[in-house]
């Protein structure tokens, strides 16, 4: 039995021991427990289908990336185990959420800038990584945040040009501008905007400068982001040139999805999708036994702290 098959039987059984979980009665710690089941009961078969099945293909995608990236030295595996165990930790996460969709959508978006490492000609790779963070933007509008960092990518894996920003940026406003005929459209169409597309496309964009959060995301994290990509220059995880920028491009995915759970108005819950996906790529480390002793101890504690505030609700 591959290891790959591993993960997803460990996943079901996890999967199964949450719906149990869900049905006792115990009280405050395992609140979010008891709210899930509740969720669970009230949601057509379906969406609990979709929503599982959703969560295990994100998983998968995300092995696929790092295996392909070579972002680990080994048990590639791990990654497909650690997403799917940090969303179903997260017992709301089975209801389907947008931002479970806009996961999805970013991931699509990283596949498309690493694609585009090492090429002439970029416009179609870089104009779907915009395109497919625009879709994300519309599932989940915190996703739009995560611009500054395809830009540092862009940055940092080739010697950039201006067109390479316009091609991403022109791929990144595509699906905003059609969203913007819908949203205009809207009295001609209501039972296409109203009924259908609002529980997934969220109806109540505004612009991200008329919020206060949005800004103090952005400009913080891009000042320090660039700050942690310059110190990461130099013999970083790997010697290899190429696969050392991979895992820098990550560590800063990483911690923009940081910055964006721990600025954002939205409950924790809500935005666990944003940090599972690079945060299954390095807890991965904590298990290799030749990585730094201090990089493991810092992913085991937030780790740890993310899966207390799950019992306890913190945030």
């Amino acid at each position: 039995m591959s290891s790959a098959v591993i993960a997803v039987v460990l996943l079901l059984v996890a999967f199964l021991v949450f719906t149990f979980m869900g049905q006792s009665q115990v009280a405050e710690p395992y609140y979010l427990q008891d709210q899930w089941w509740i969720n669970f009961a009230s949601t057509g078969v379906w969406a609990k289908v979709a929503s599982f099945v959703l969560i295990l293909l994100e998983a998968v995608f995300a092995a696929v990336l790092t295996q392909k990236y070579q972002l680990l030295y080994k048990a590639t595996w791990l990654p497909l185990f650690f997403y799917g165990m940090v969303c179903l930790l997260f017992p709301v996460q089975l209801n389907i959420l947008p931002s479970h969709l806009a996961m999805l959508f970013l991931l699509l978006s990283i596949n498309s800038l690493f694609q585009a490492q090492g090429k002439e000609k970029t416009l179609p790779e870089l104009f779907s990584a915009g395109f497919f963070l625009g879709m994300a933007g519309l599932f989940q509008n915190q996703s739009l945040l995560f611009v500054p960092t395809l830009i540092i990518g862009i940055f940092s894996f080739k010697p950039s040009r201006i067109i390479d920003y316009l091609q991403f940026l022109i791929g990144v406003l595509m699906p905003l501008y059609f969203y913007g005929i819908l949203a205009f459209m809207q009295p001609s169409l209501p039972g296409l905007i109203q009924e259908d597309l609002k529980p997934l496309i969220s109806m109540e964009w505004r612009p991200m400068g008329d919020e206060l959060n949005a800004l103090m995301i952005l400009g913080f994290t891009l000042v320090f982001l660039l700050f942690v990509f310059i110190r990461l220059q130099q013999n970083f995880f790997r010697n290899t040139v190429k696969v050392r920028k991979y895992q820098q491009f990550m560590l800063v995915y990483f911690l923009n999805a940081a910055f964006l759970v721990a600025f954002s108005p939205q409950p924790l819950y809500q935005n666990i999708p944003f940090l599972a996906g690079p945060m299954s790529v390095y807890l991965t480390y904590y298990f290799l036994p030749d990585k730094r002793k201090v990089l493991k101890e810092f992913i085991f504690i937030l780790m740890l702290g993310l899966w207390m505030n799950a019992h306890f609700g913190w945030i």
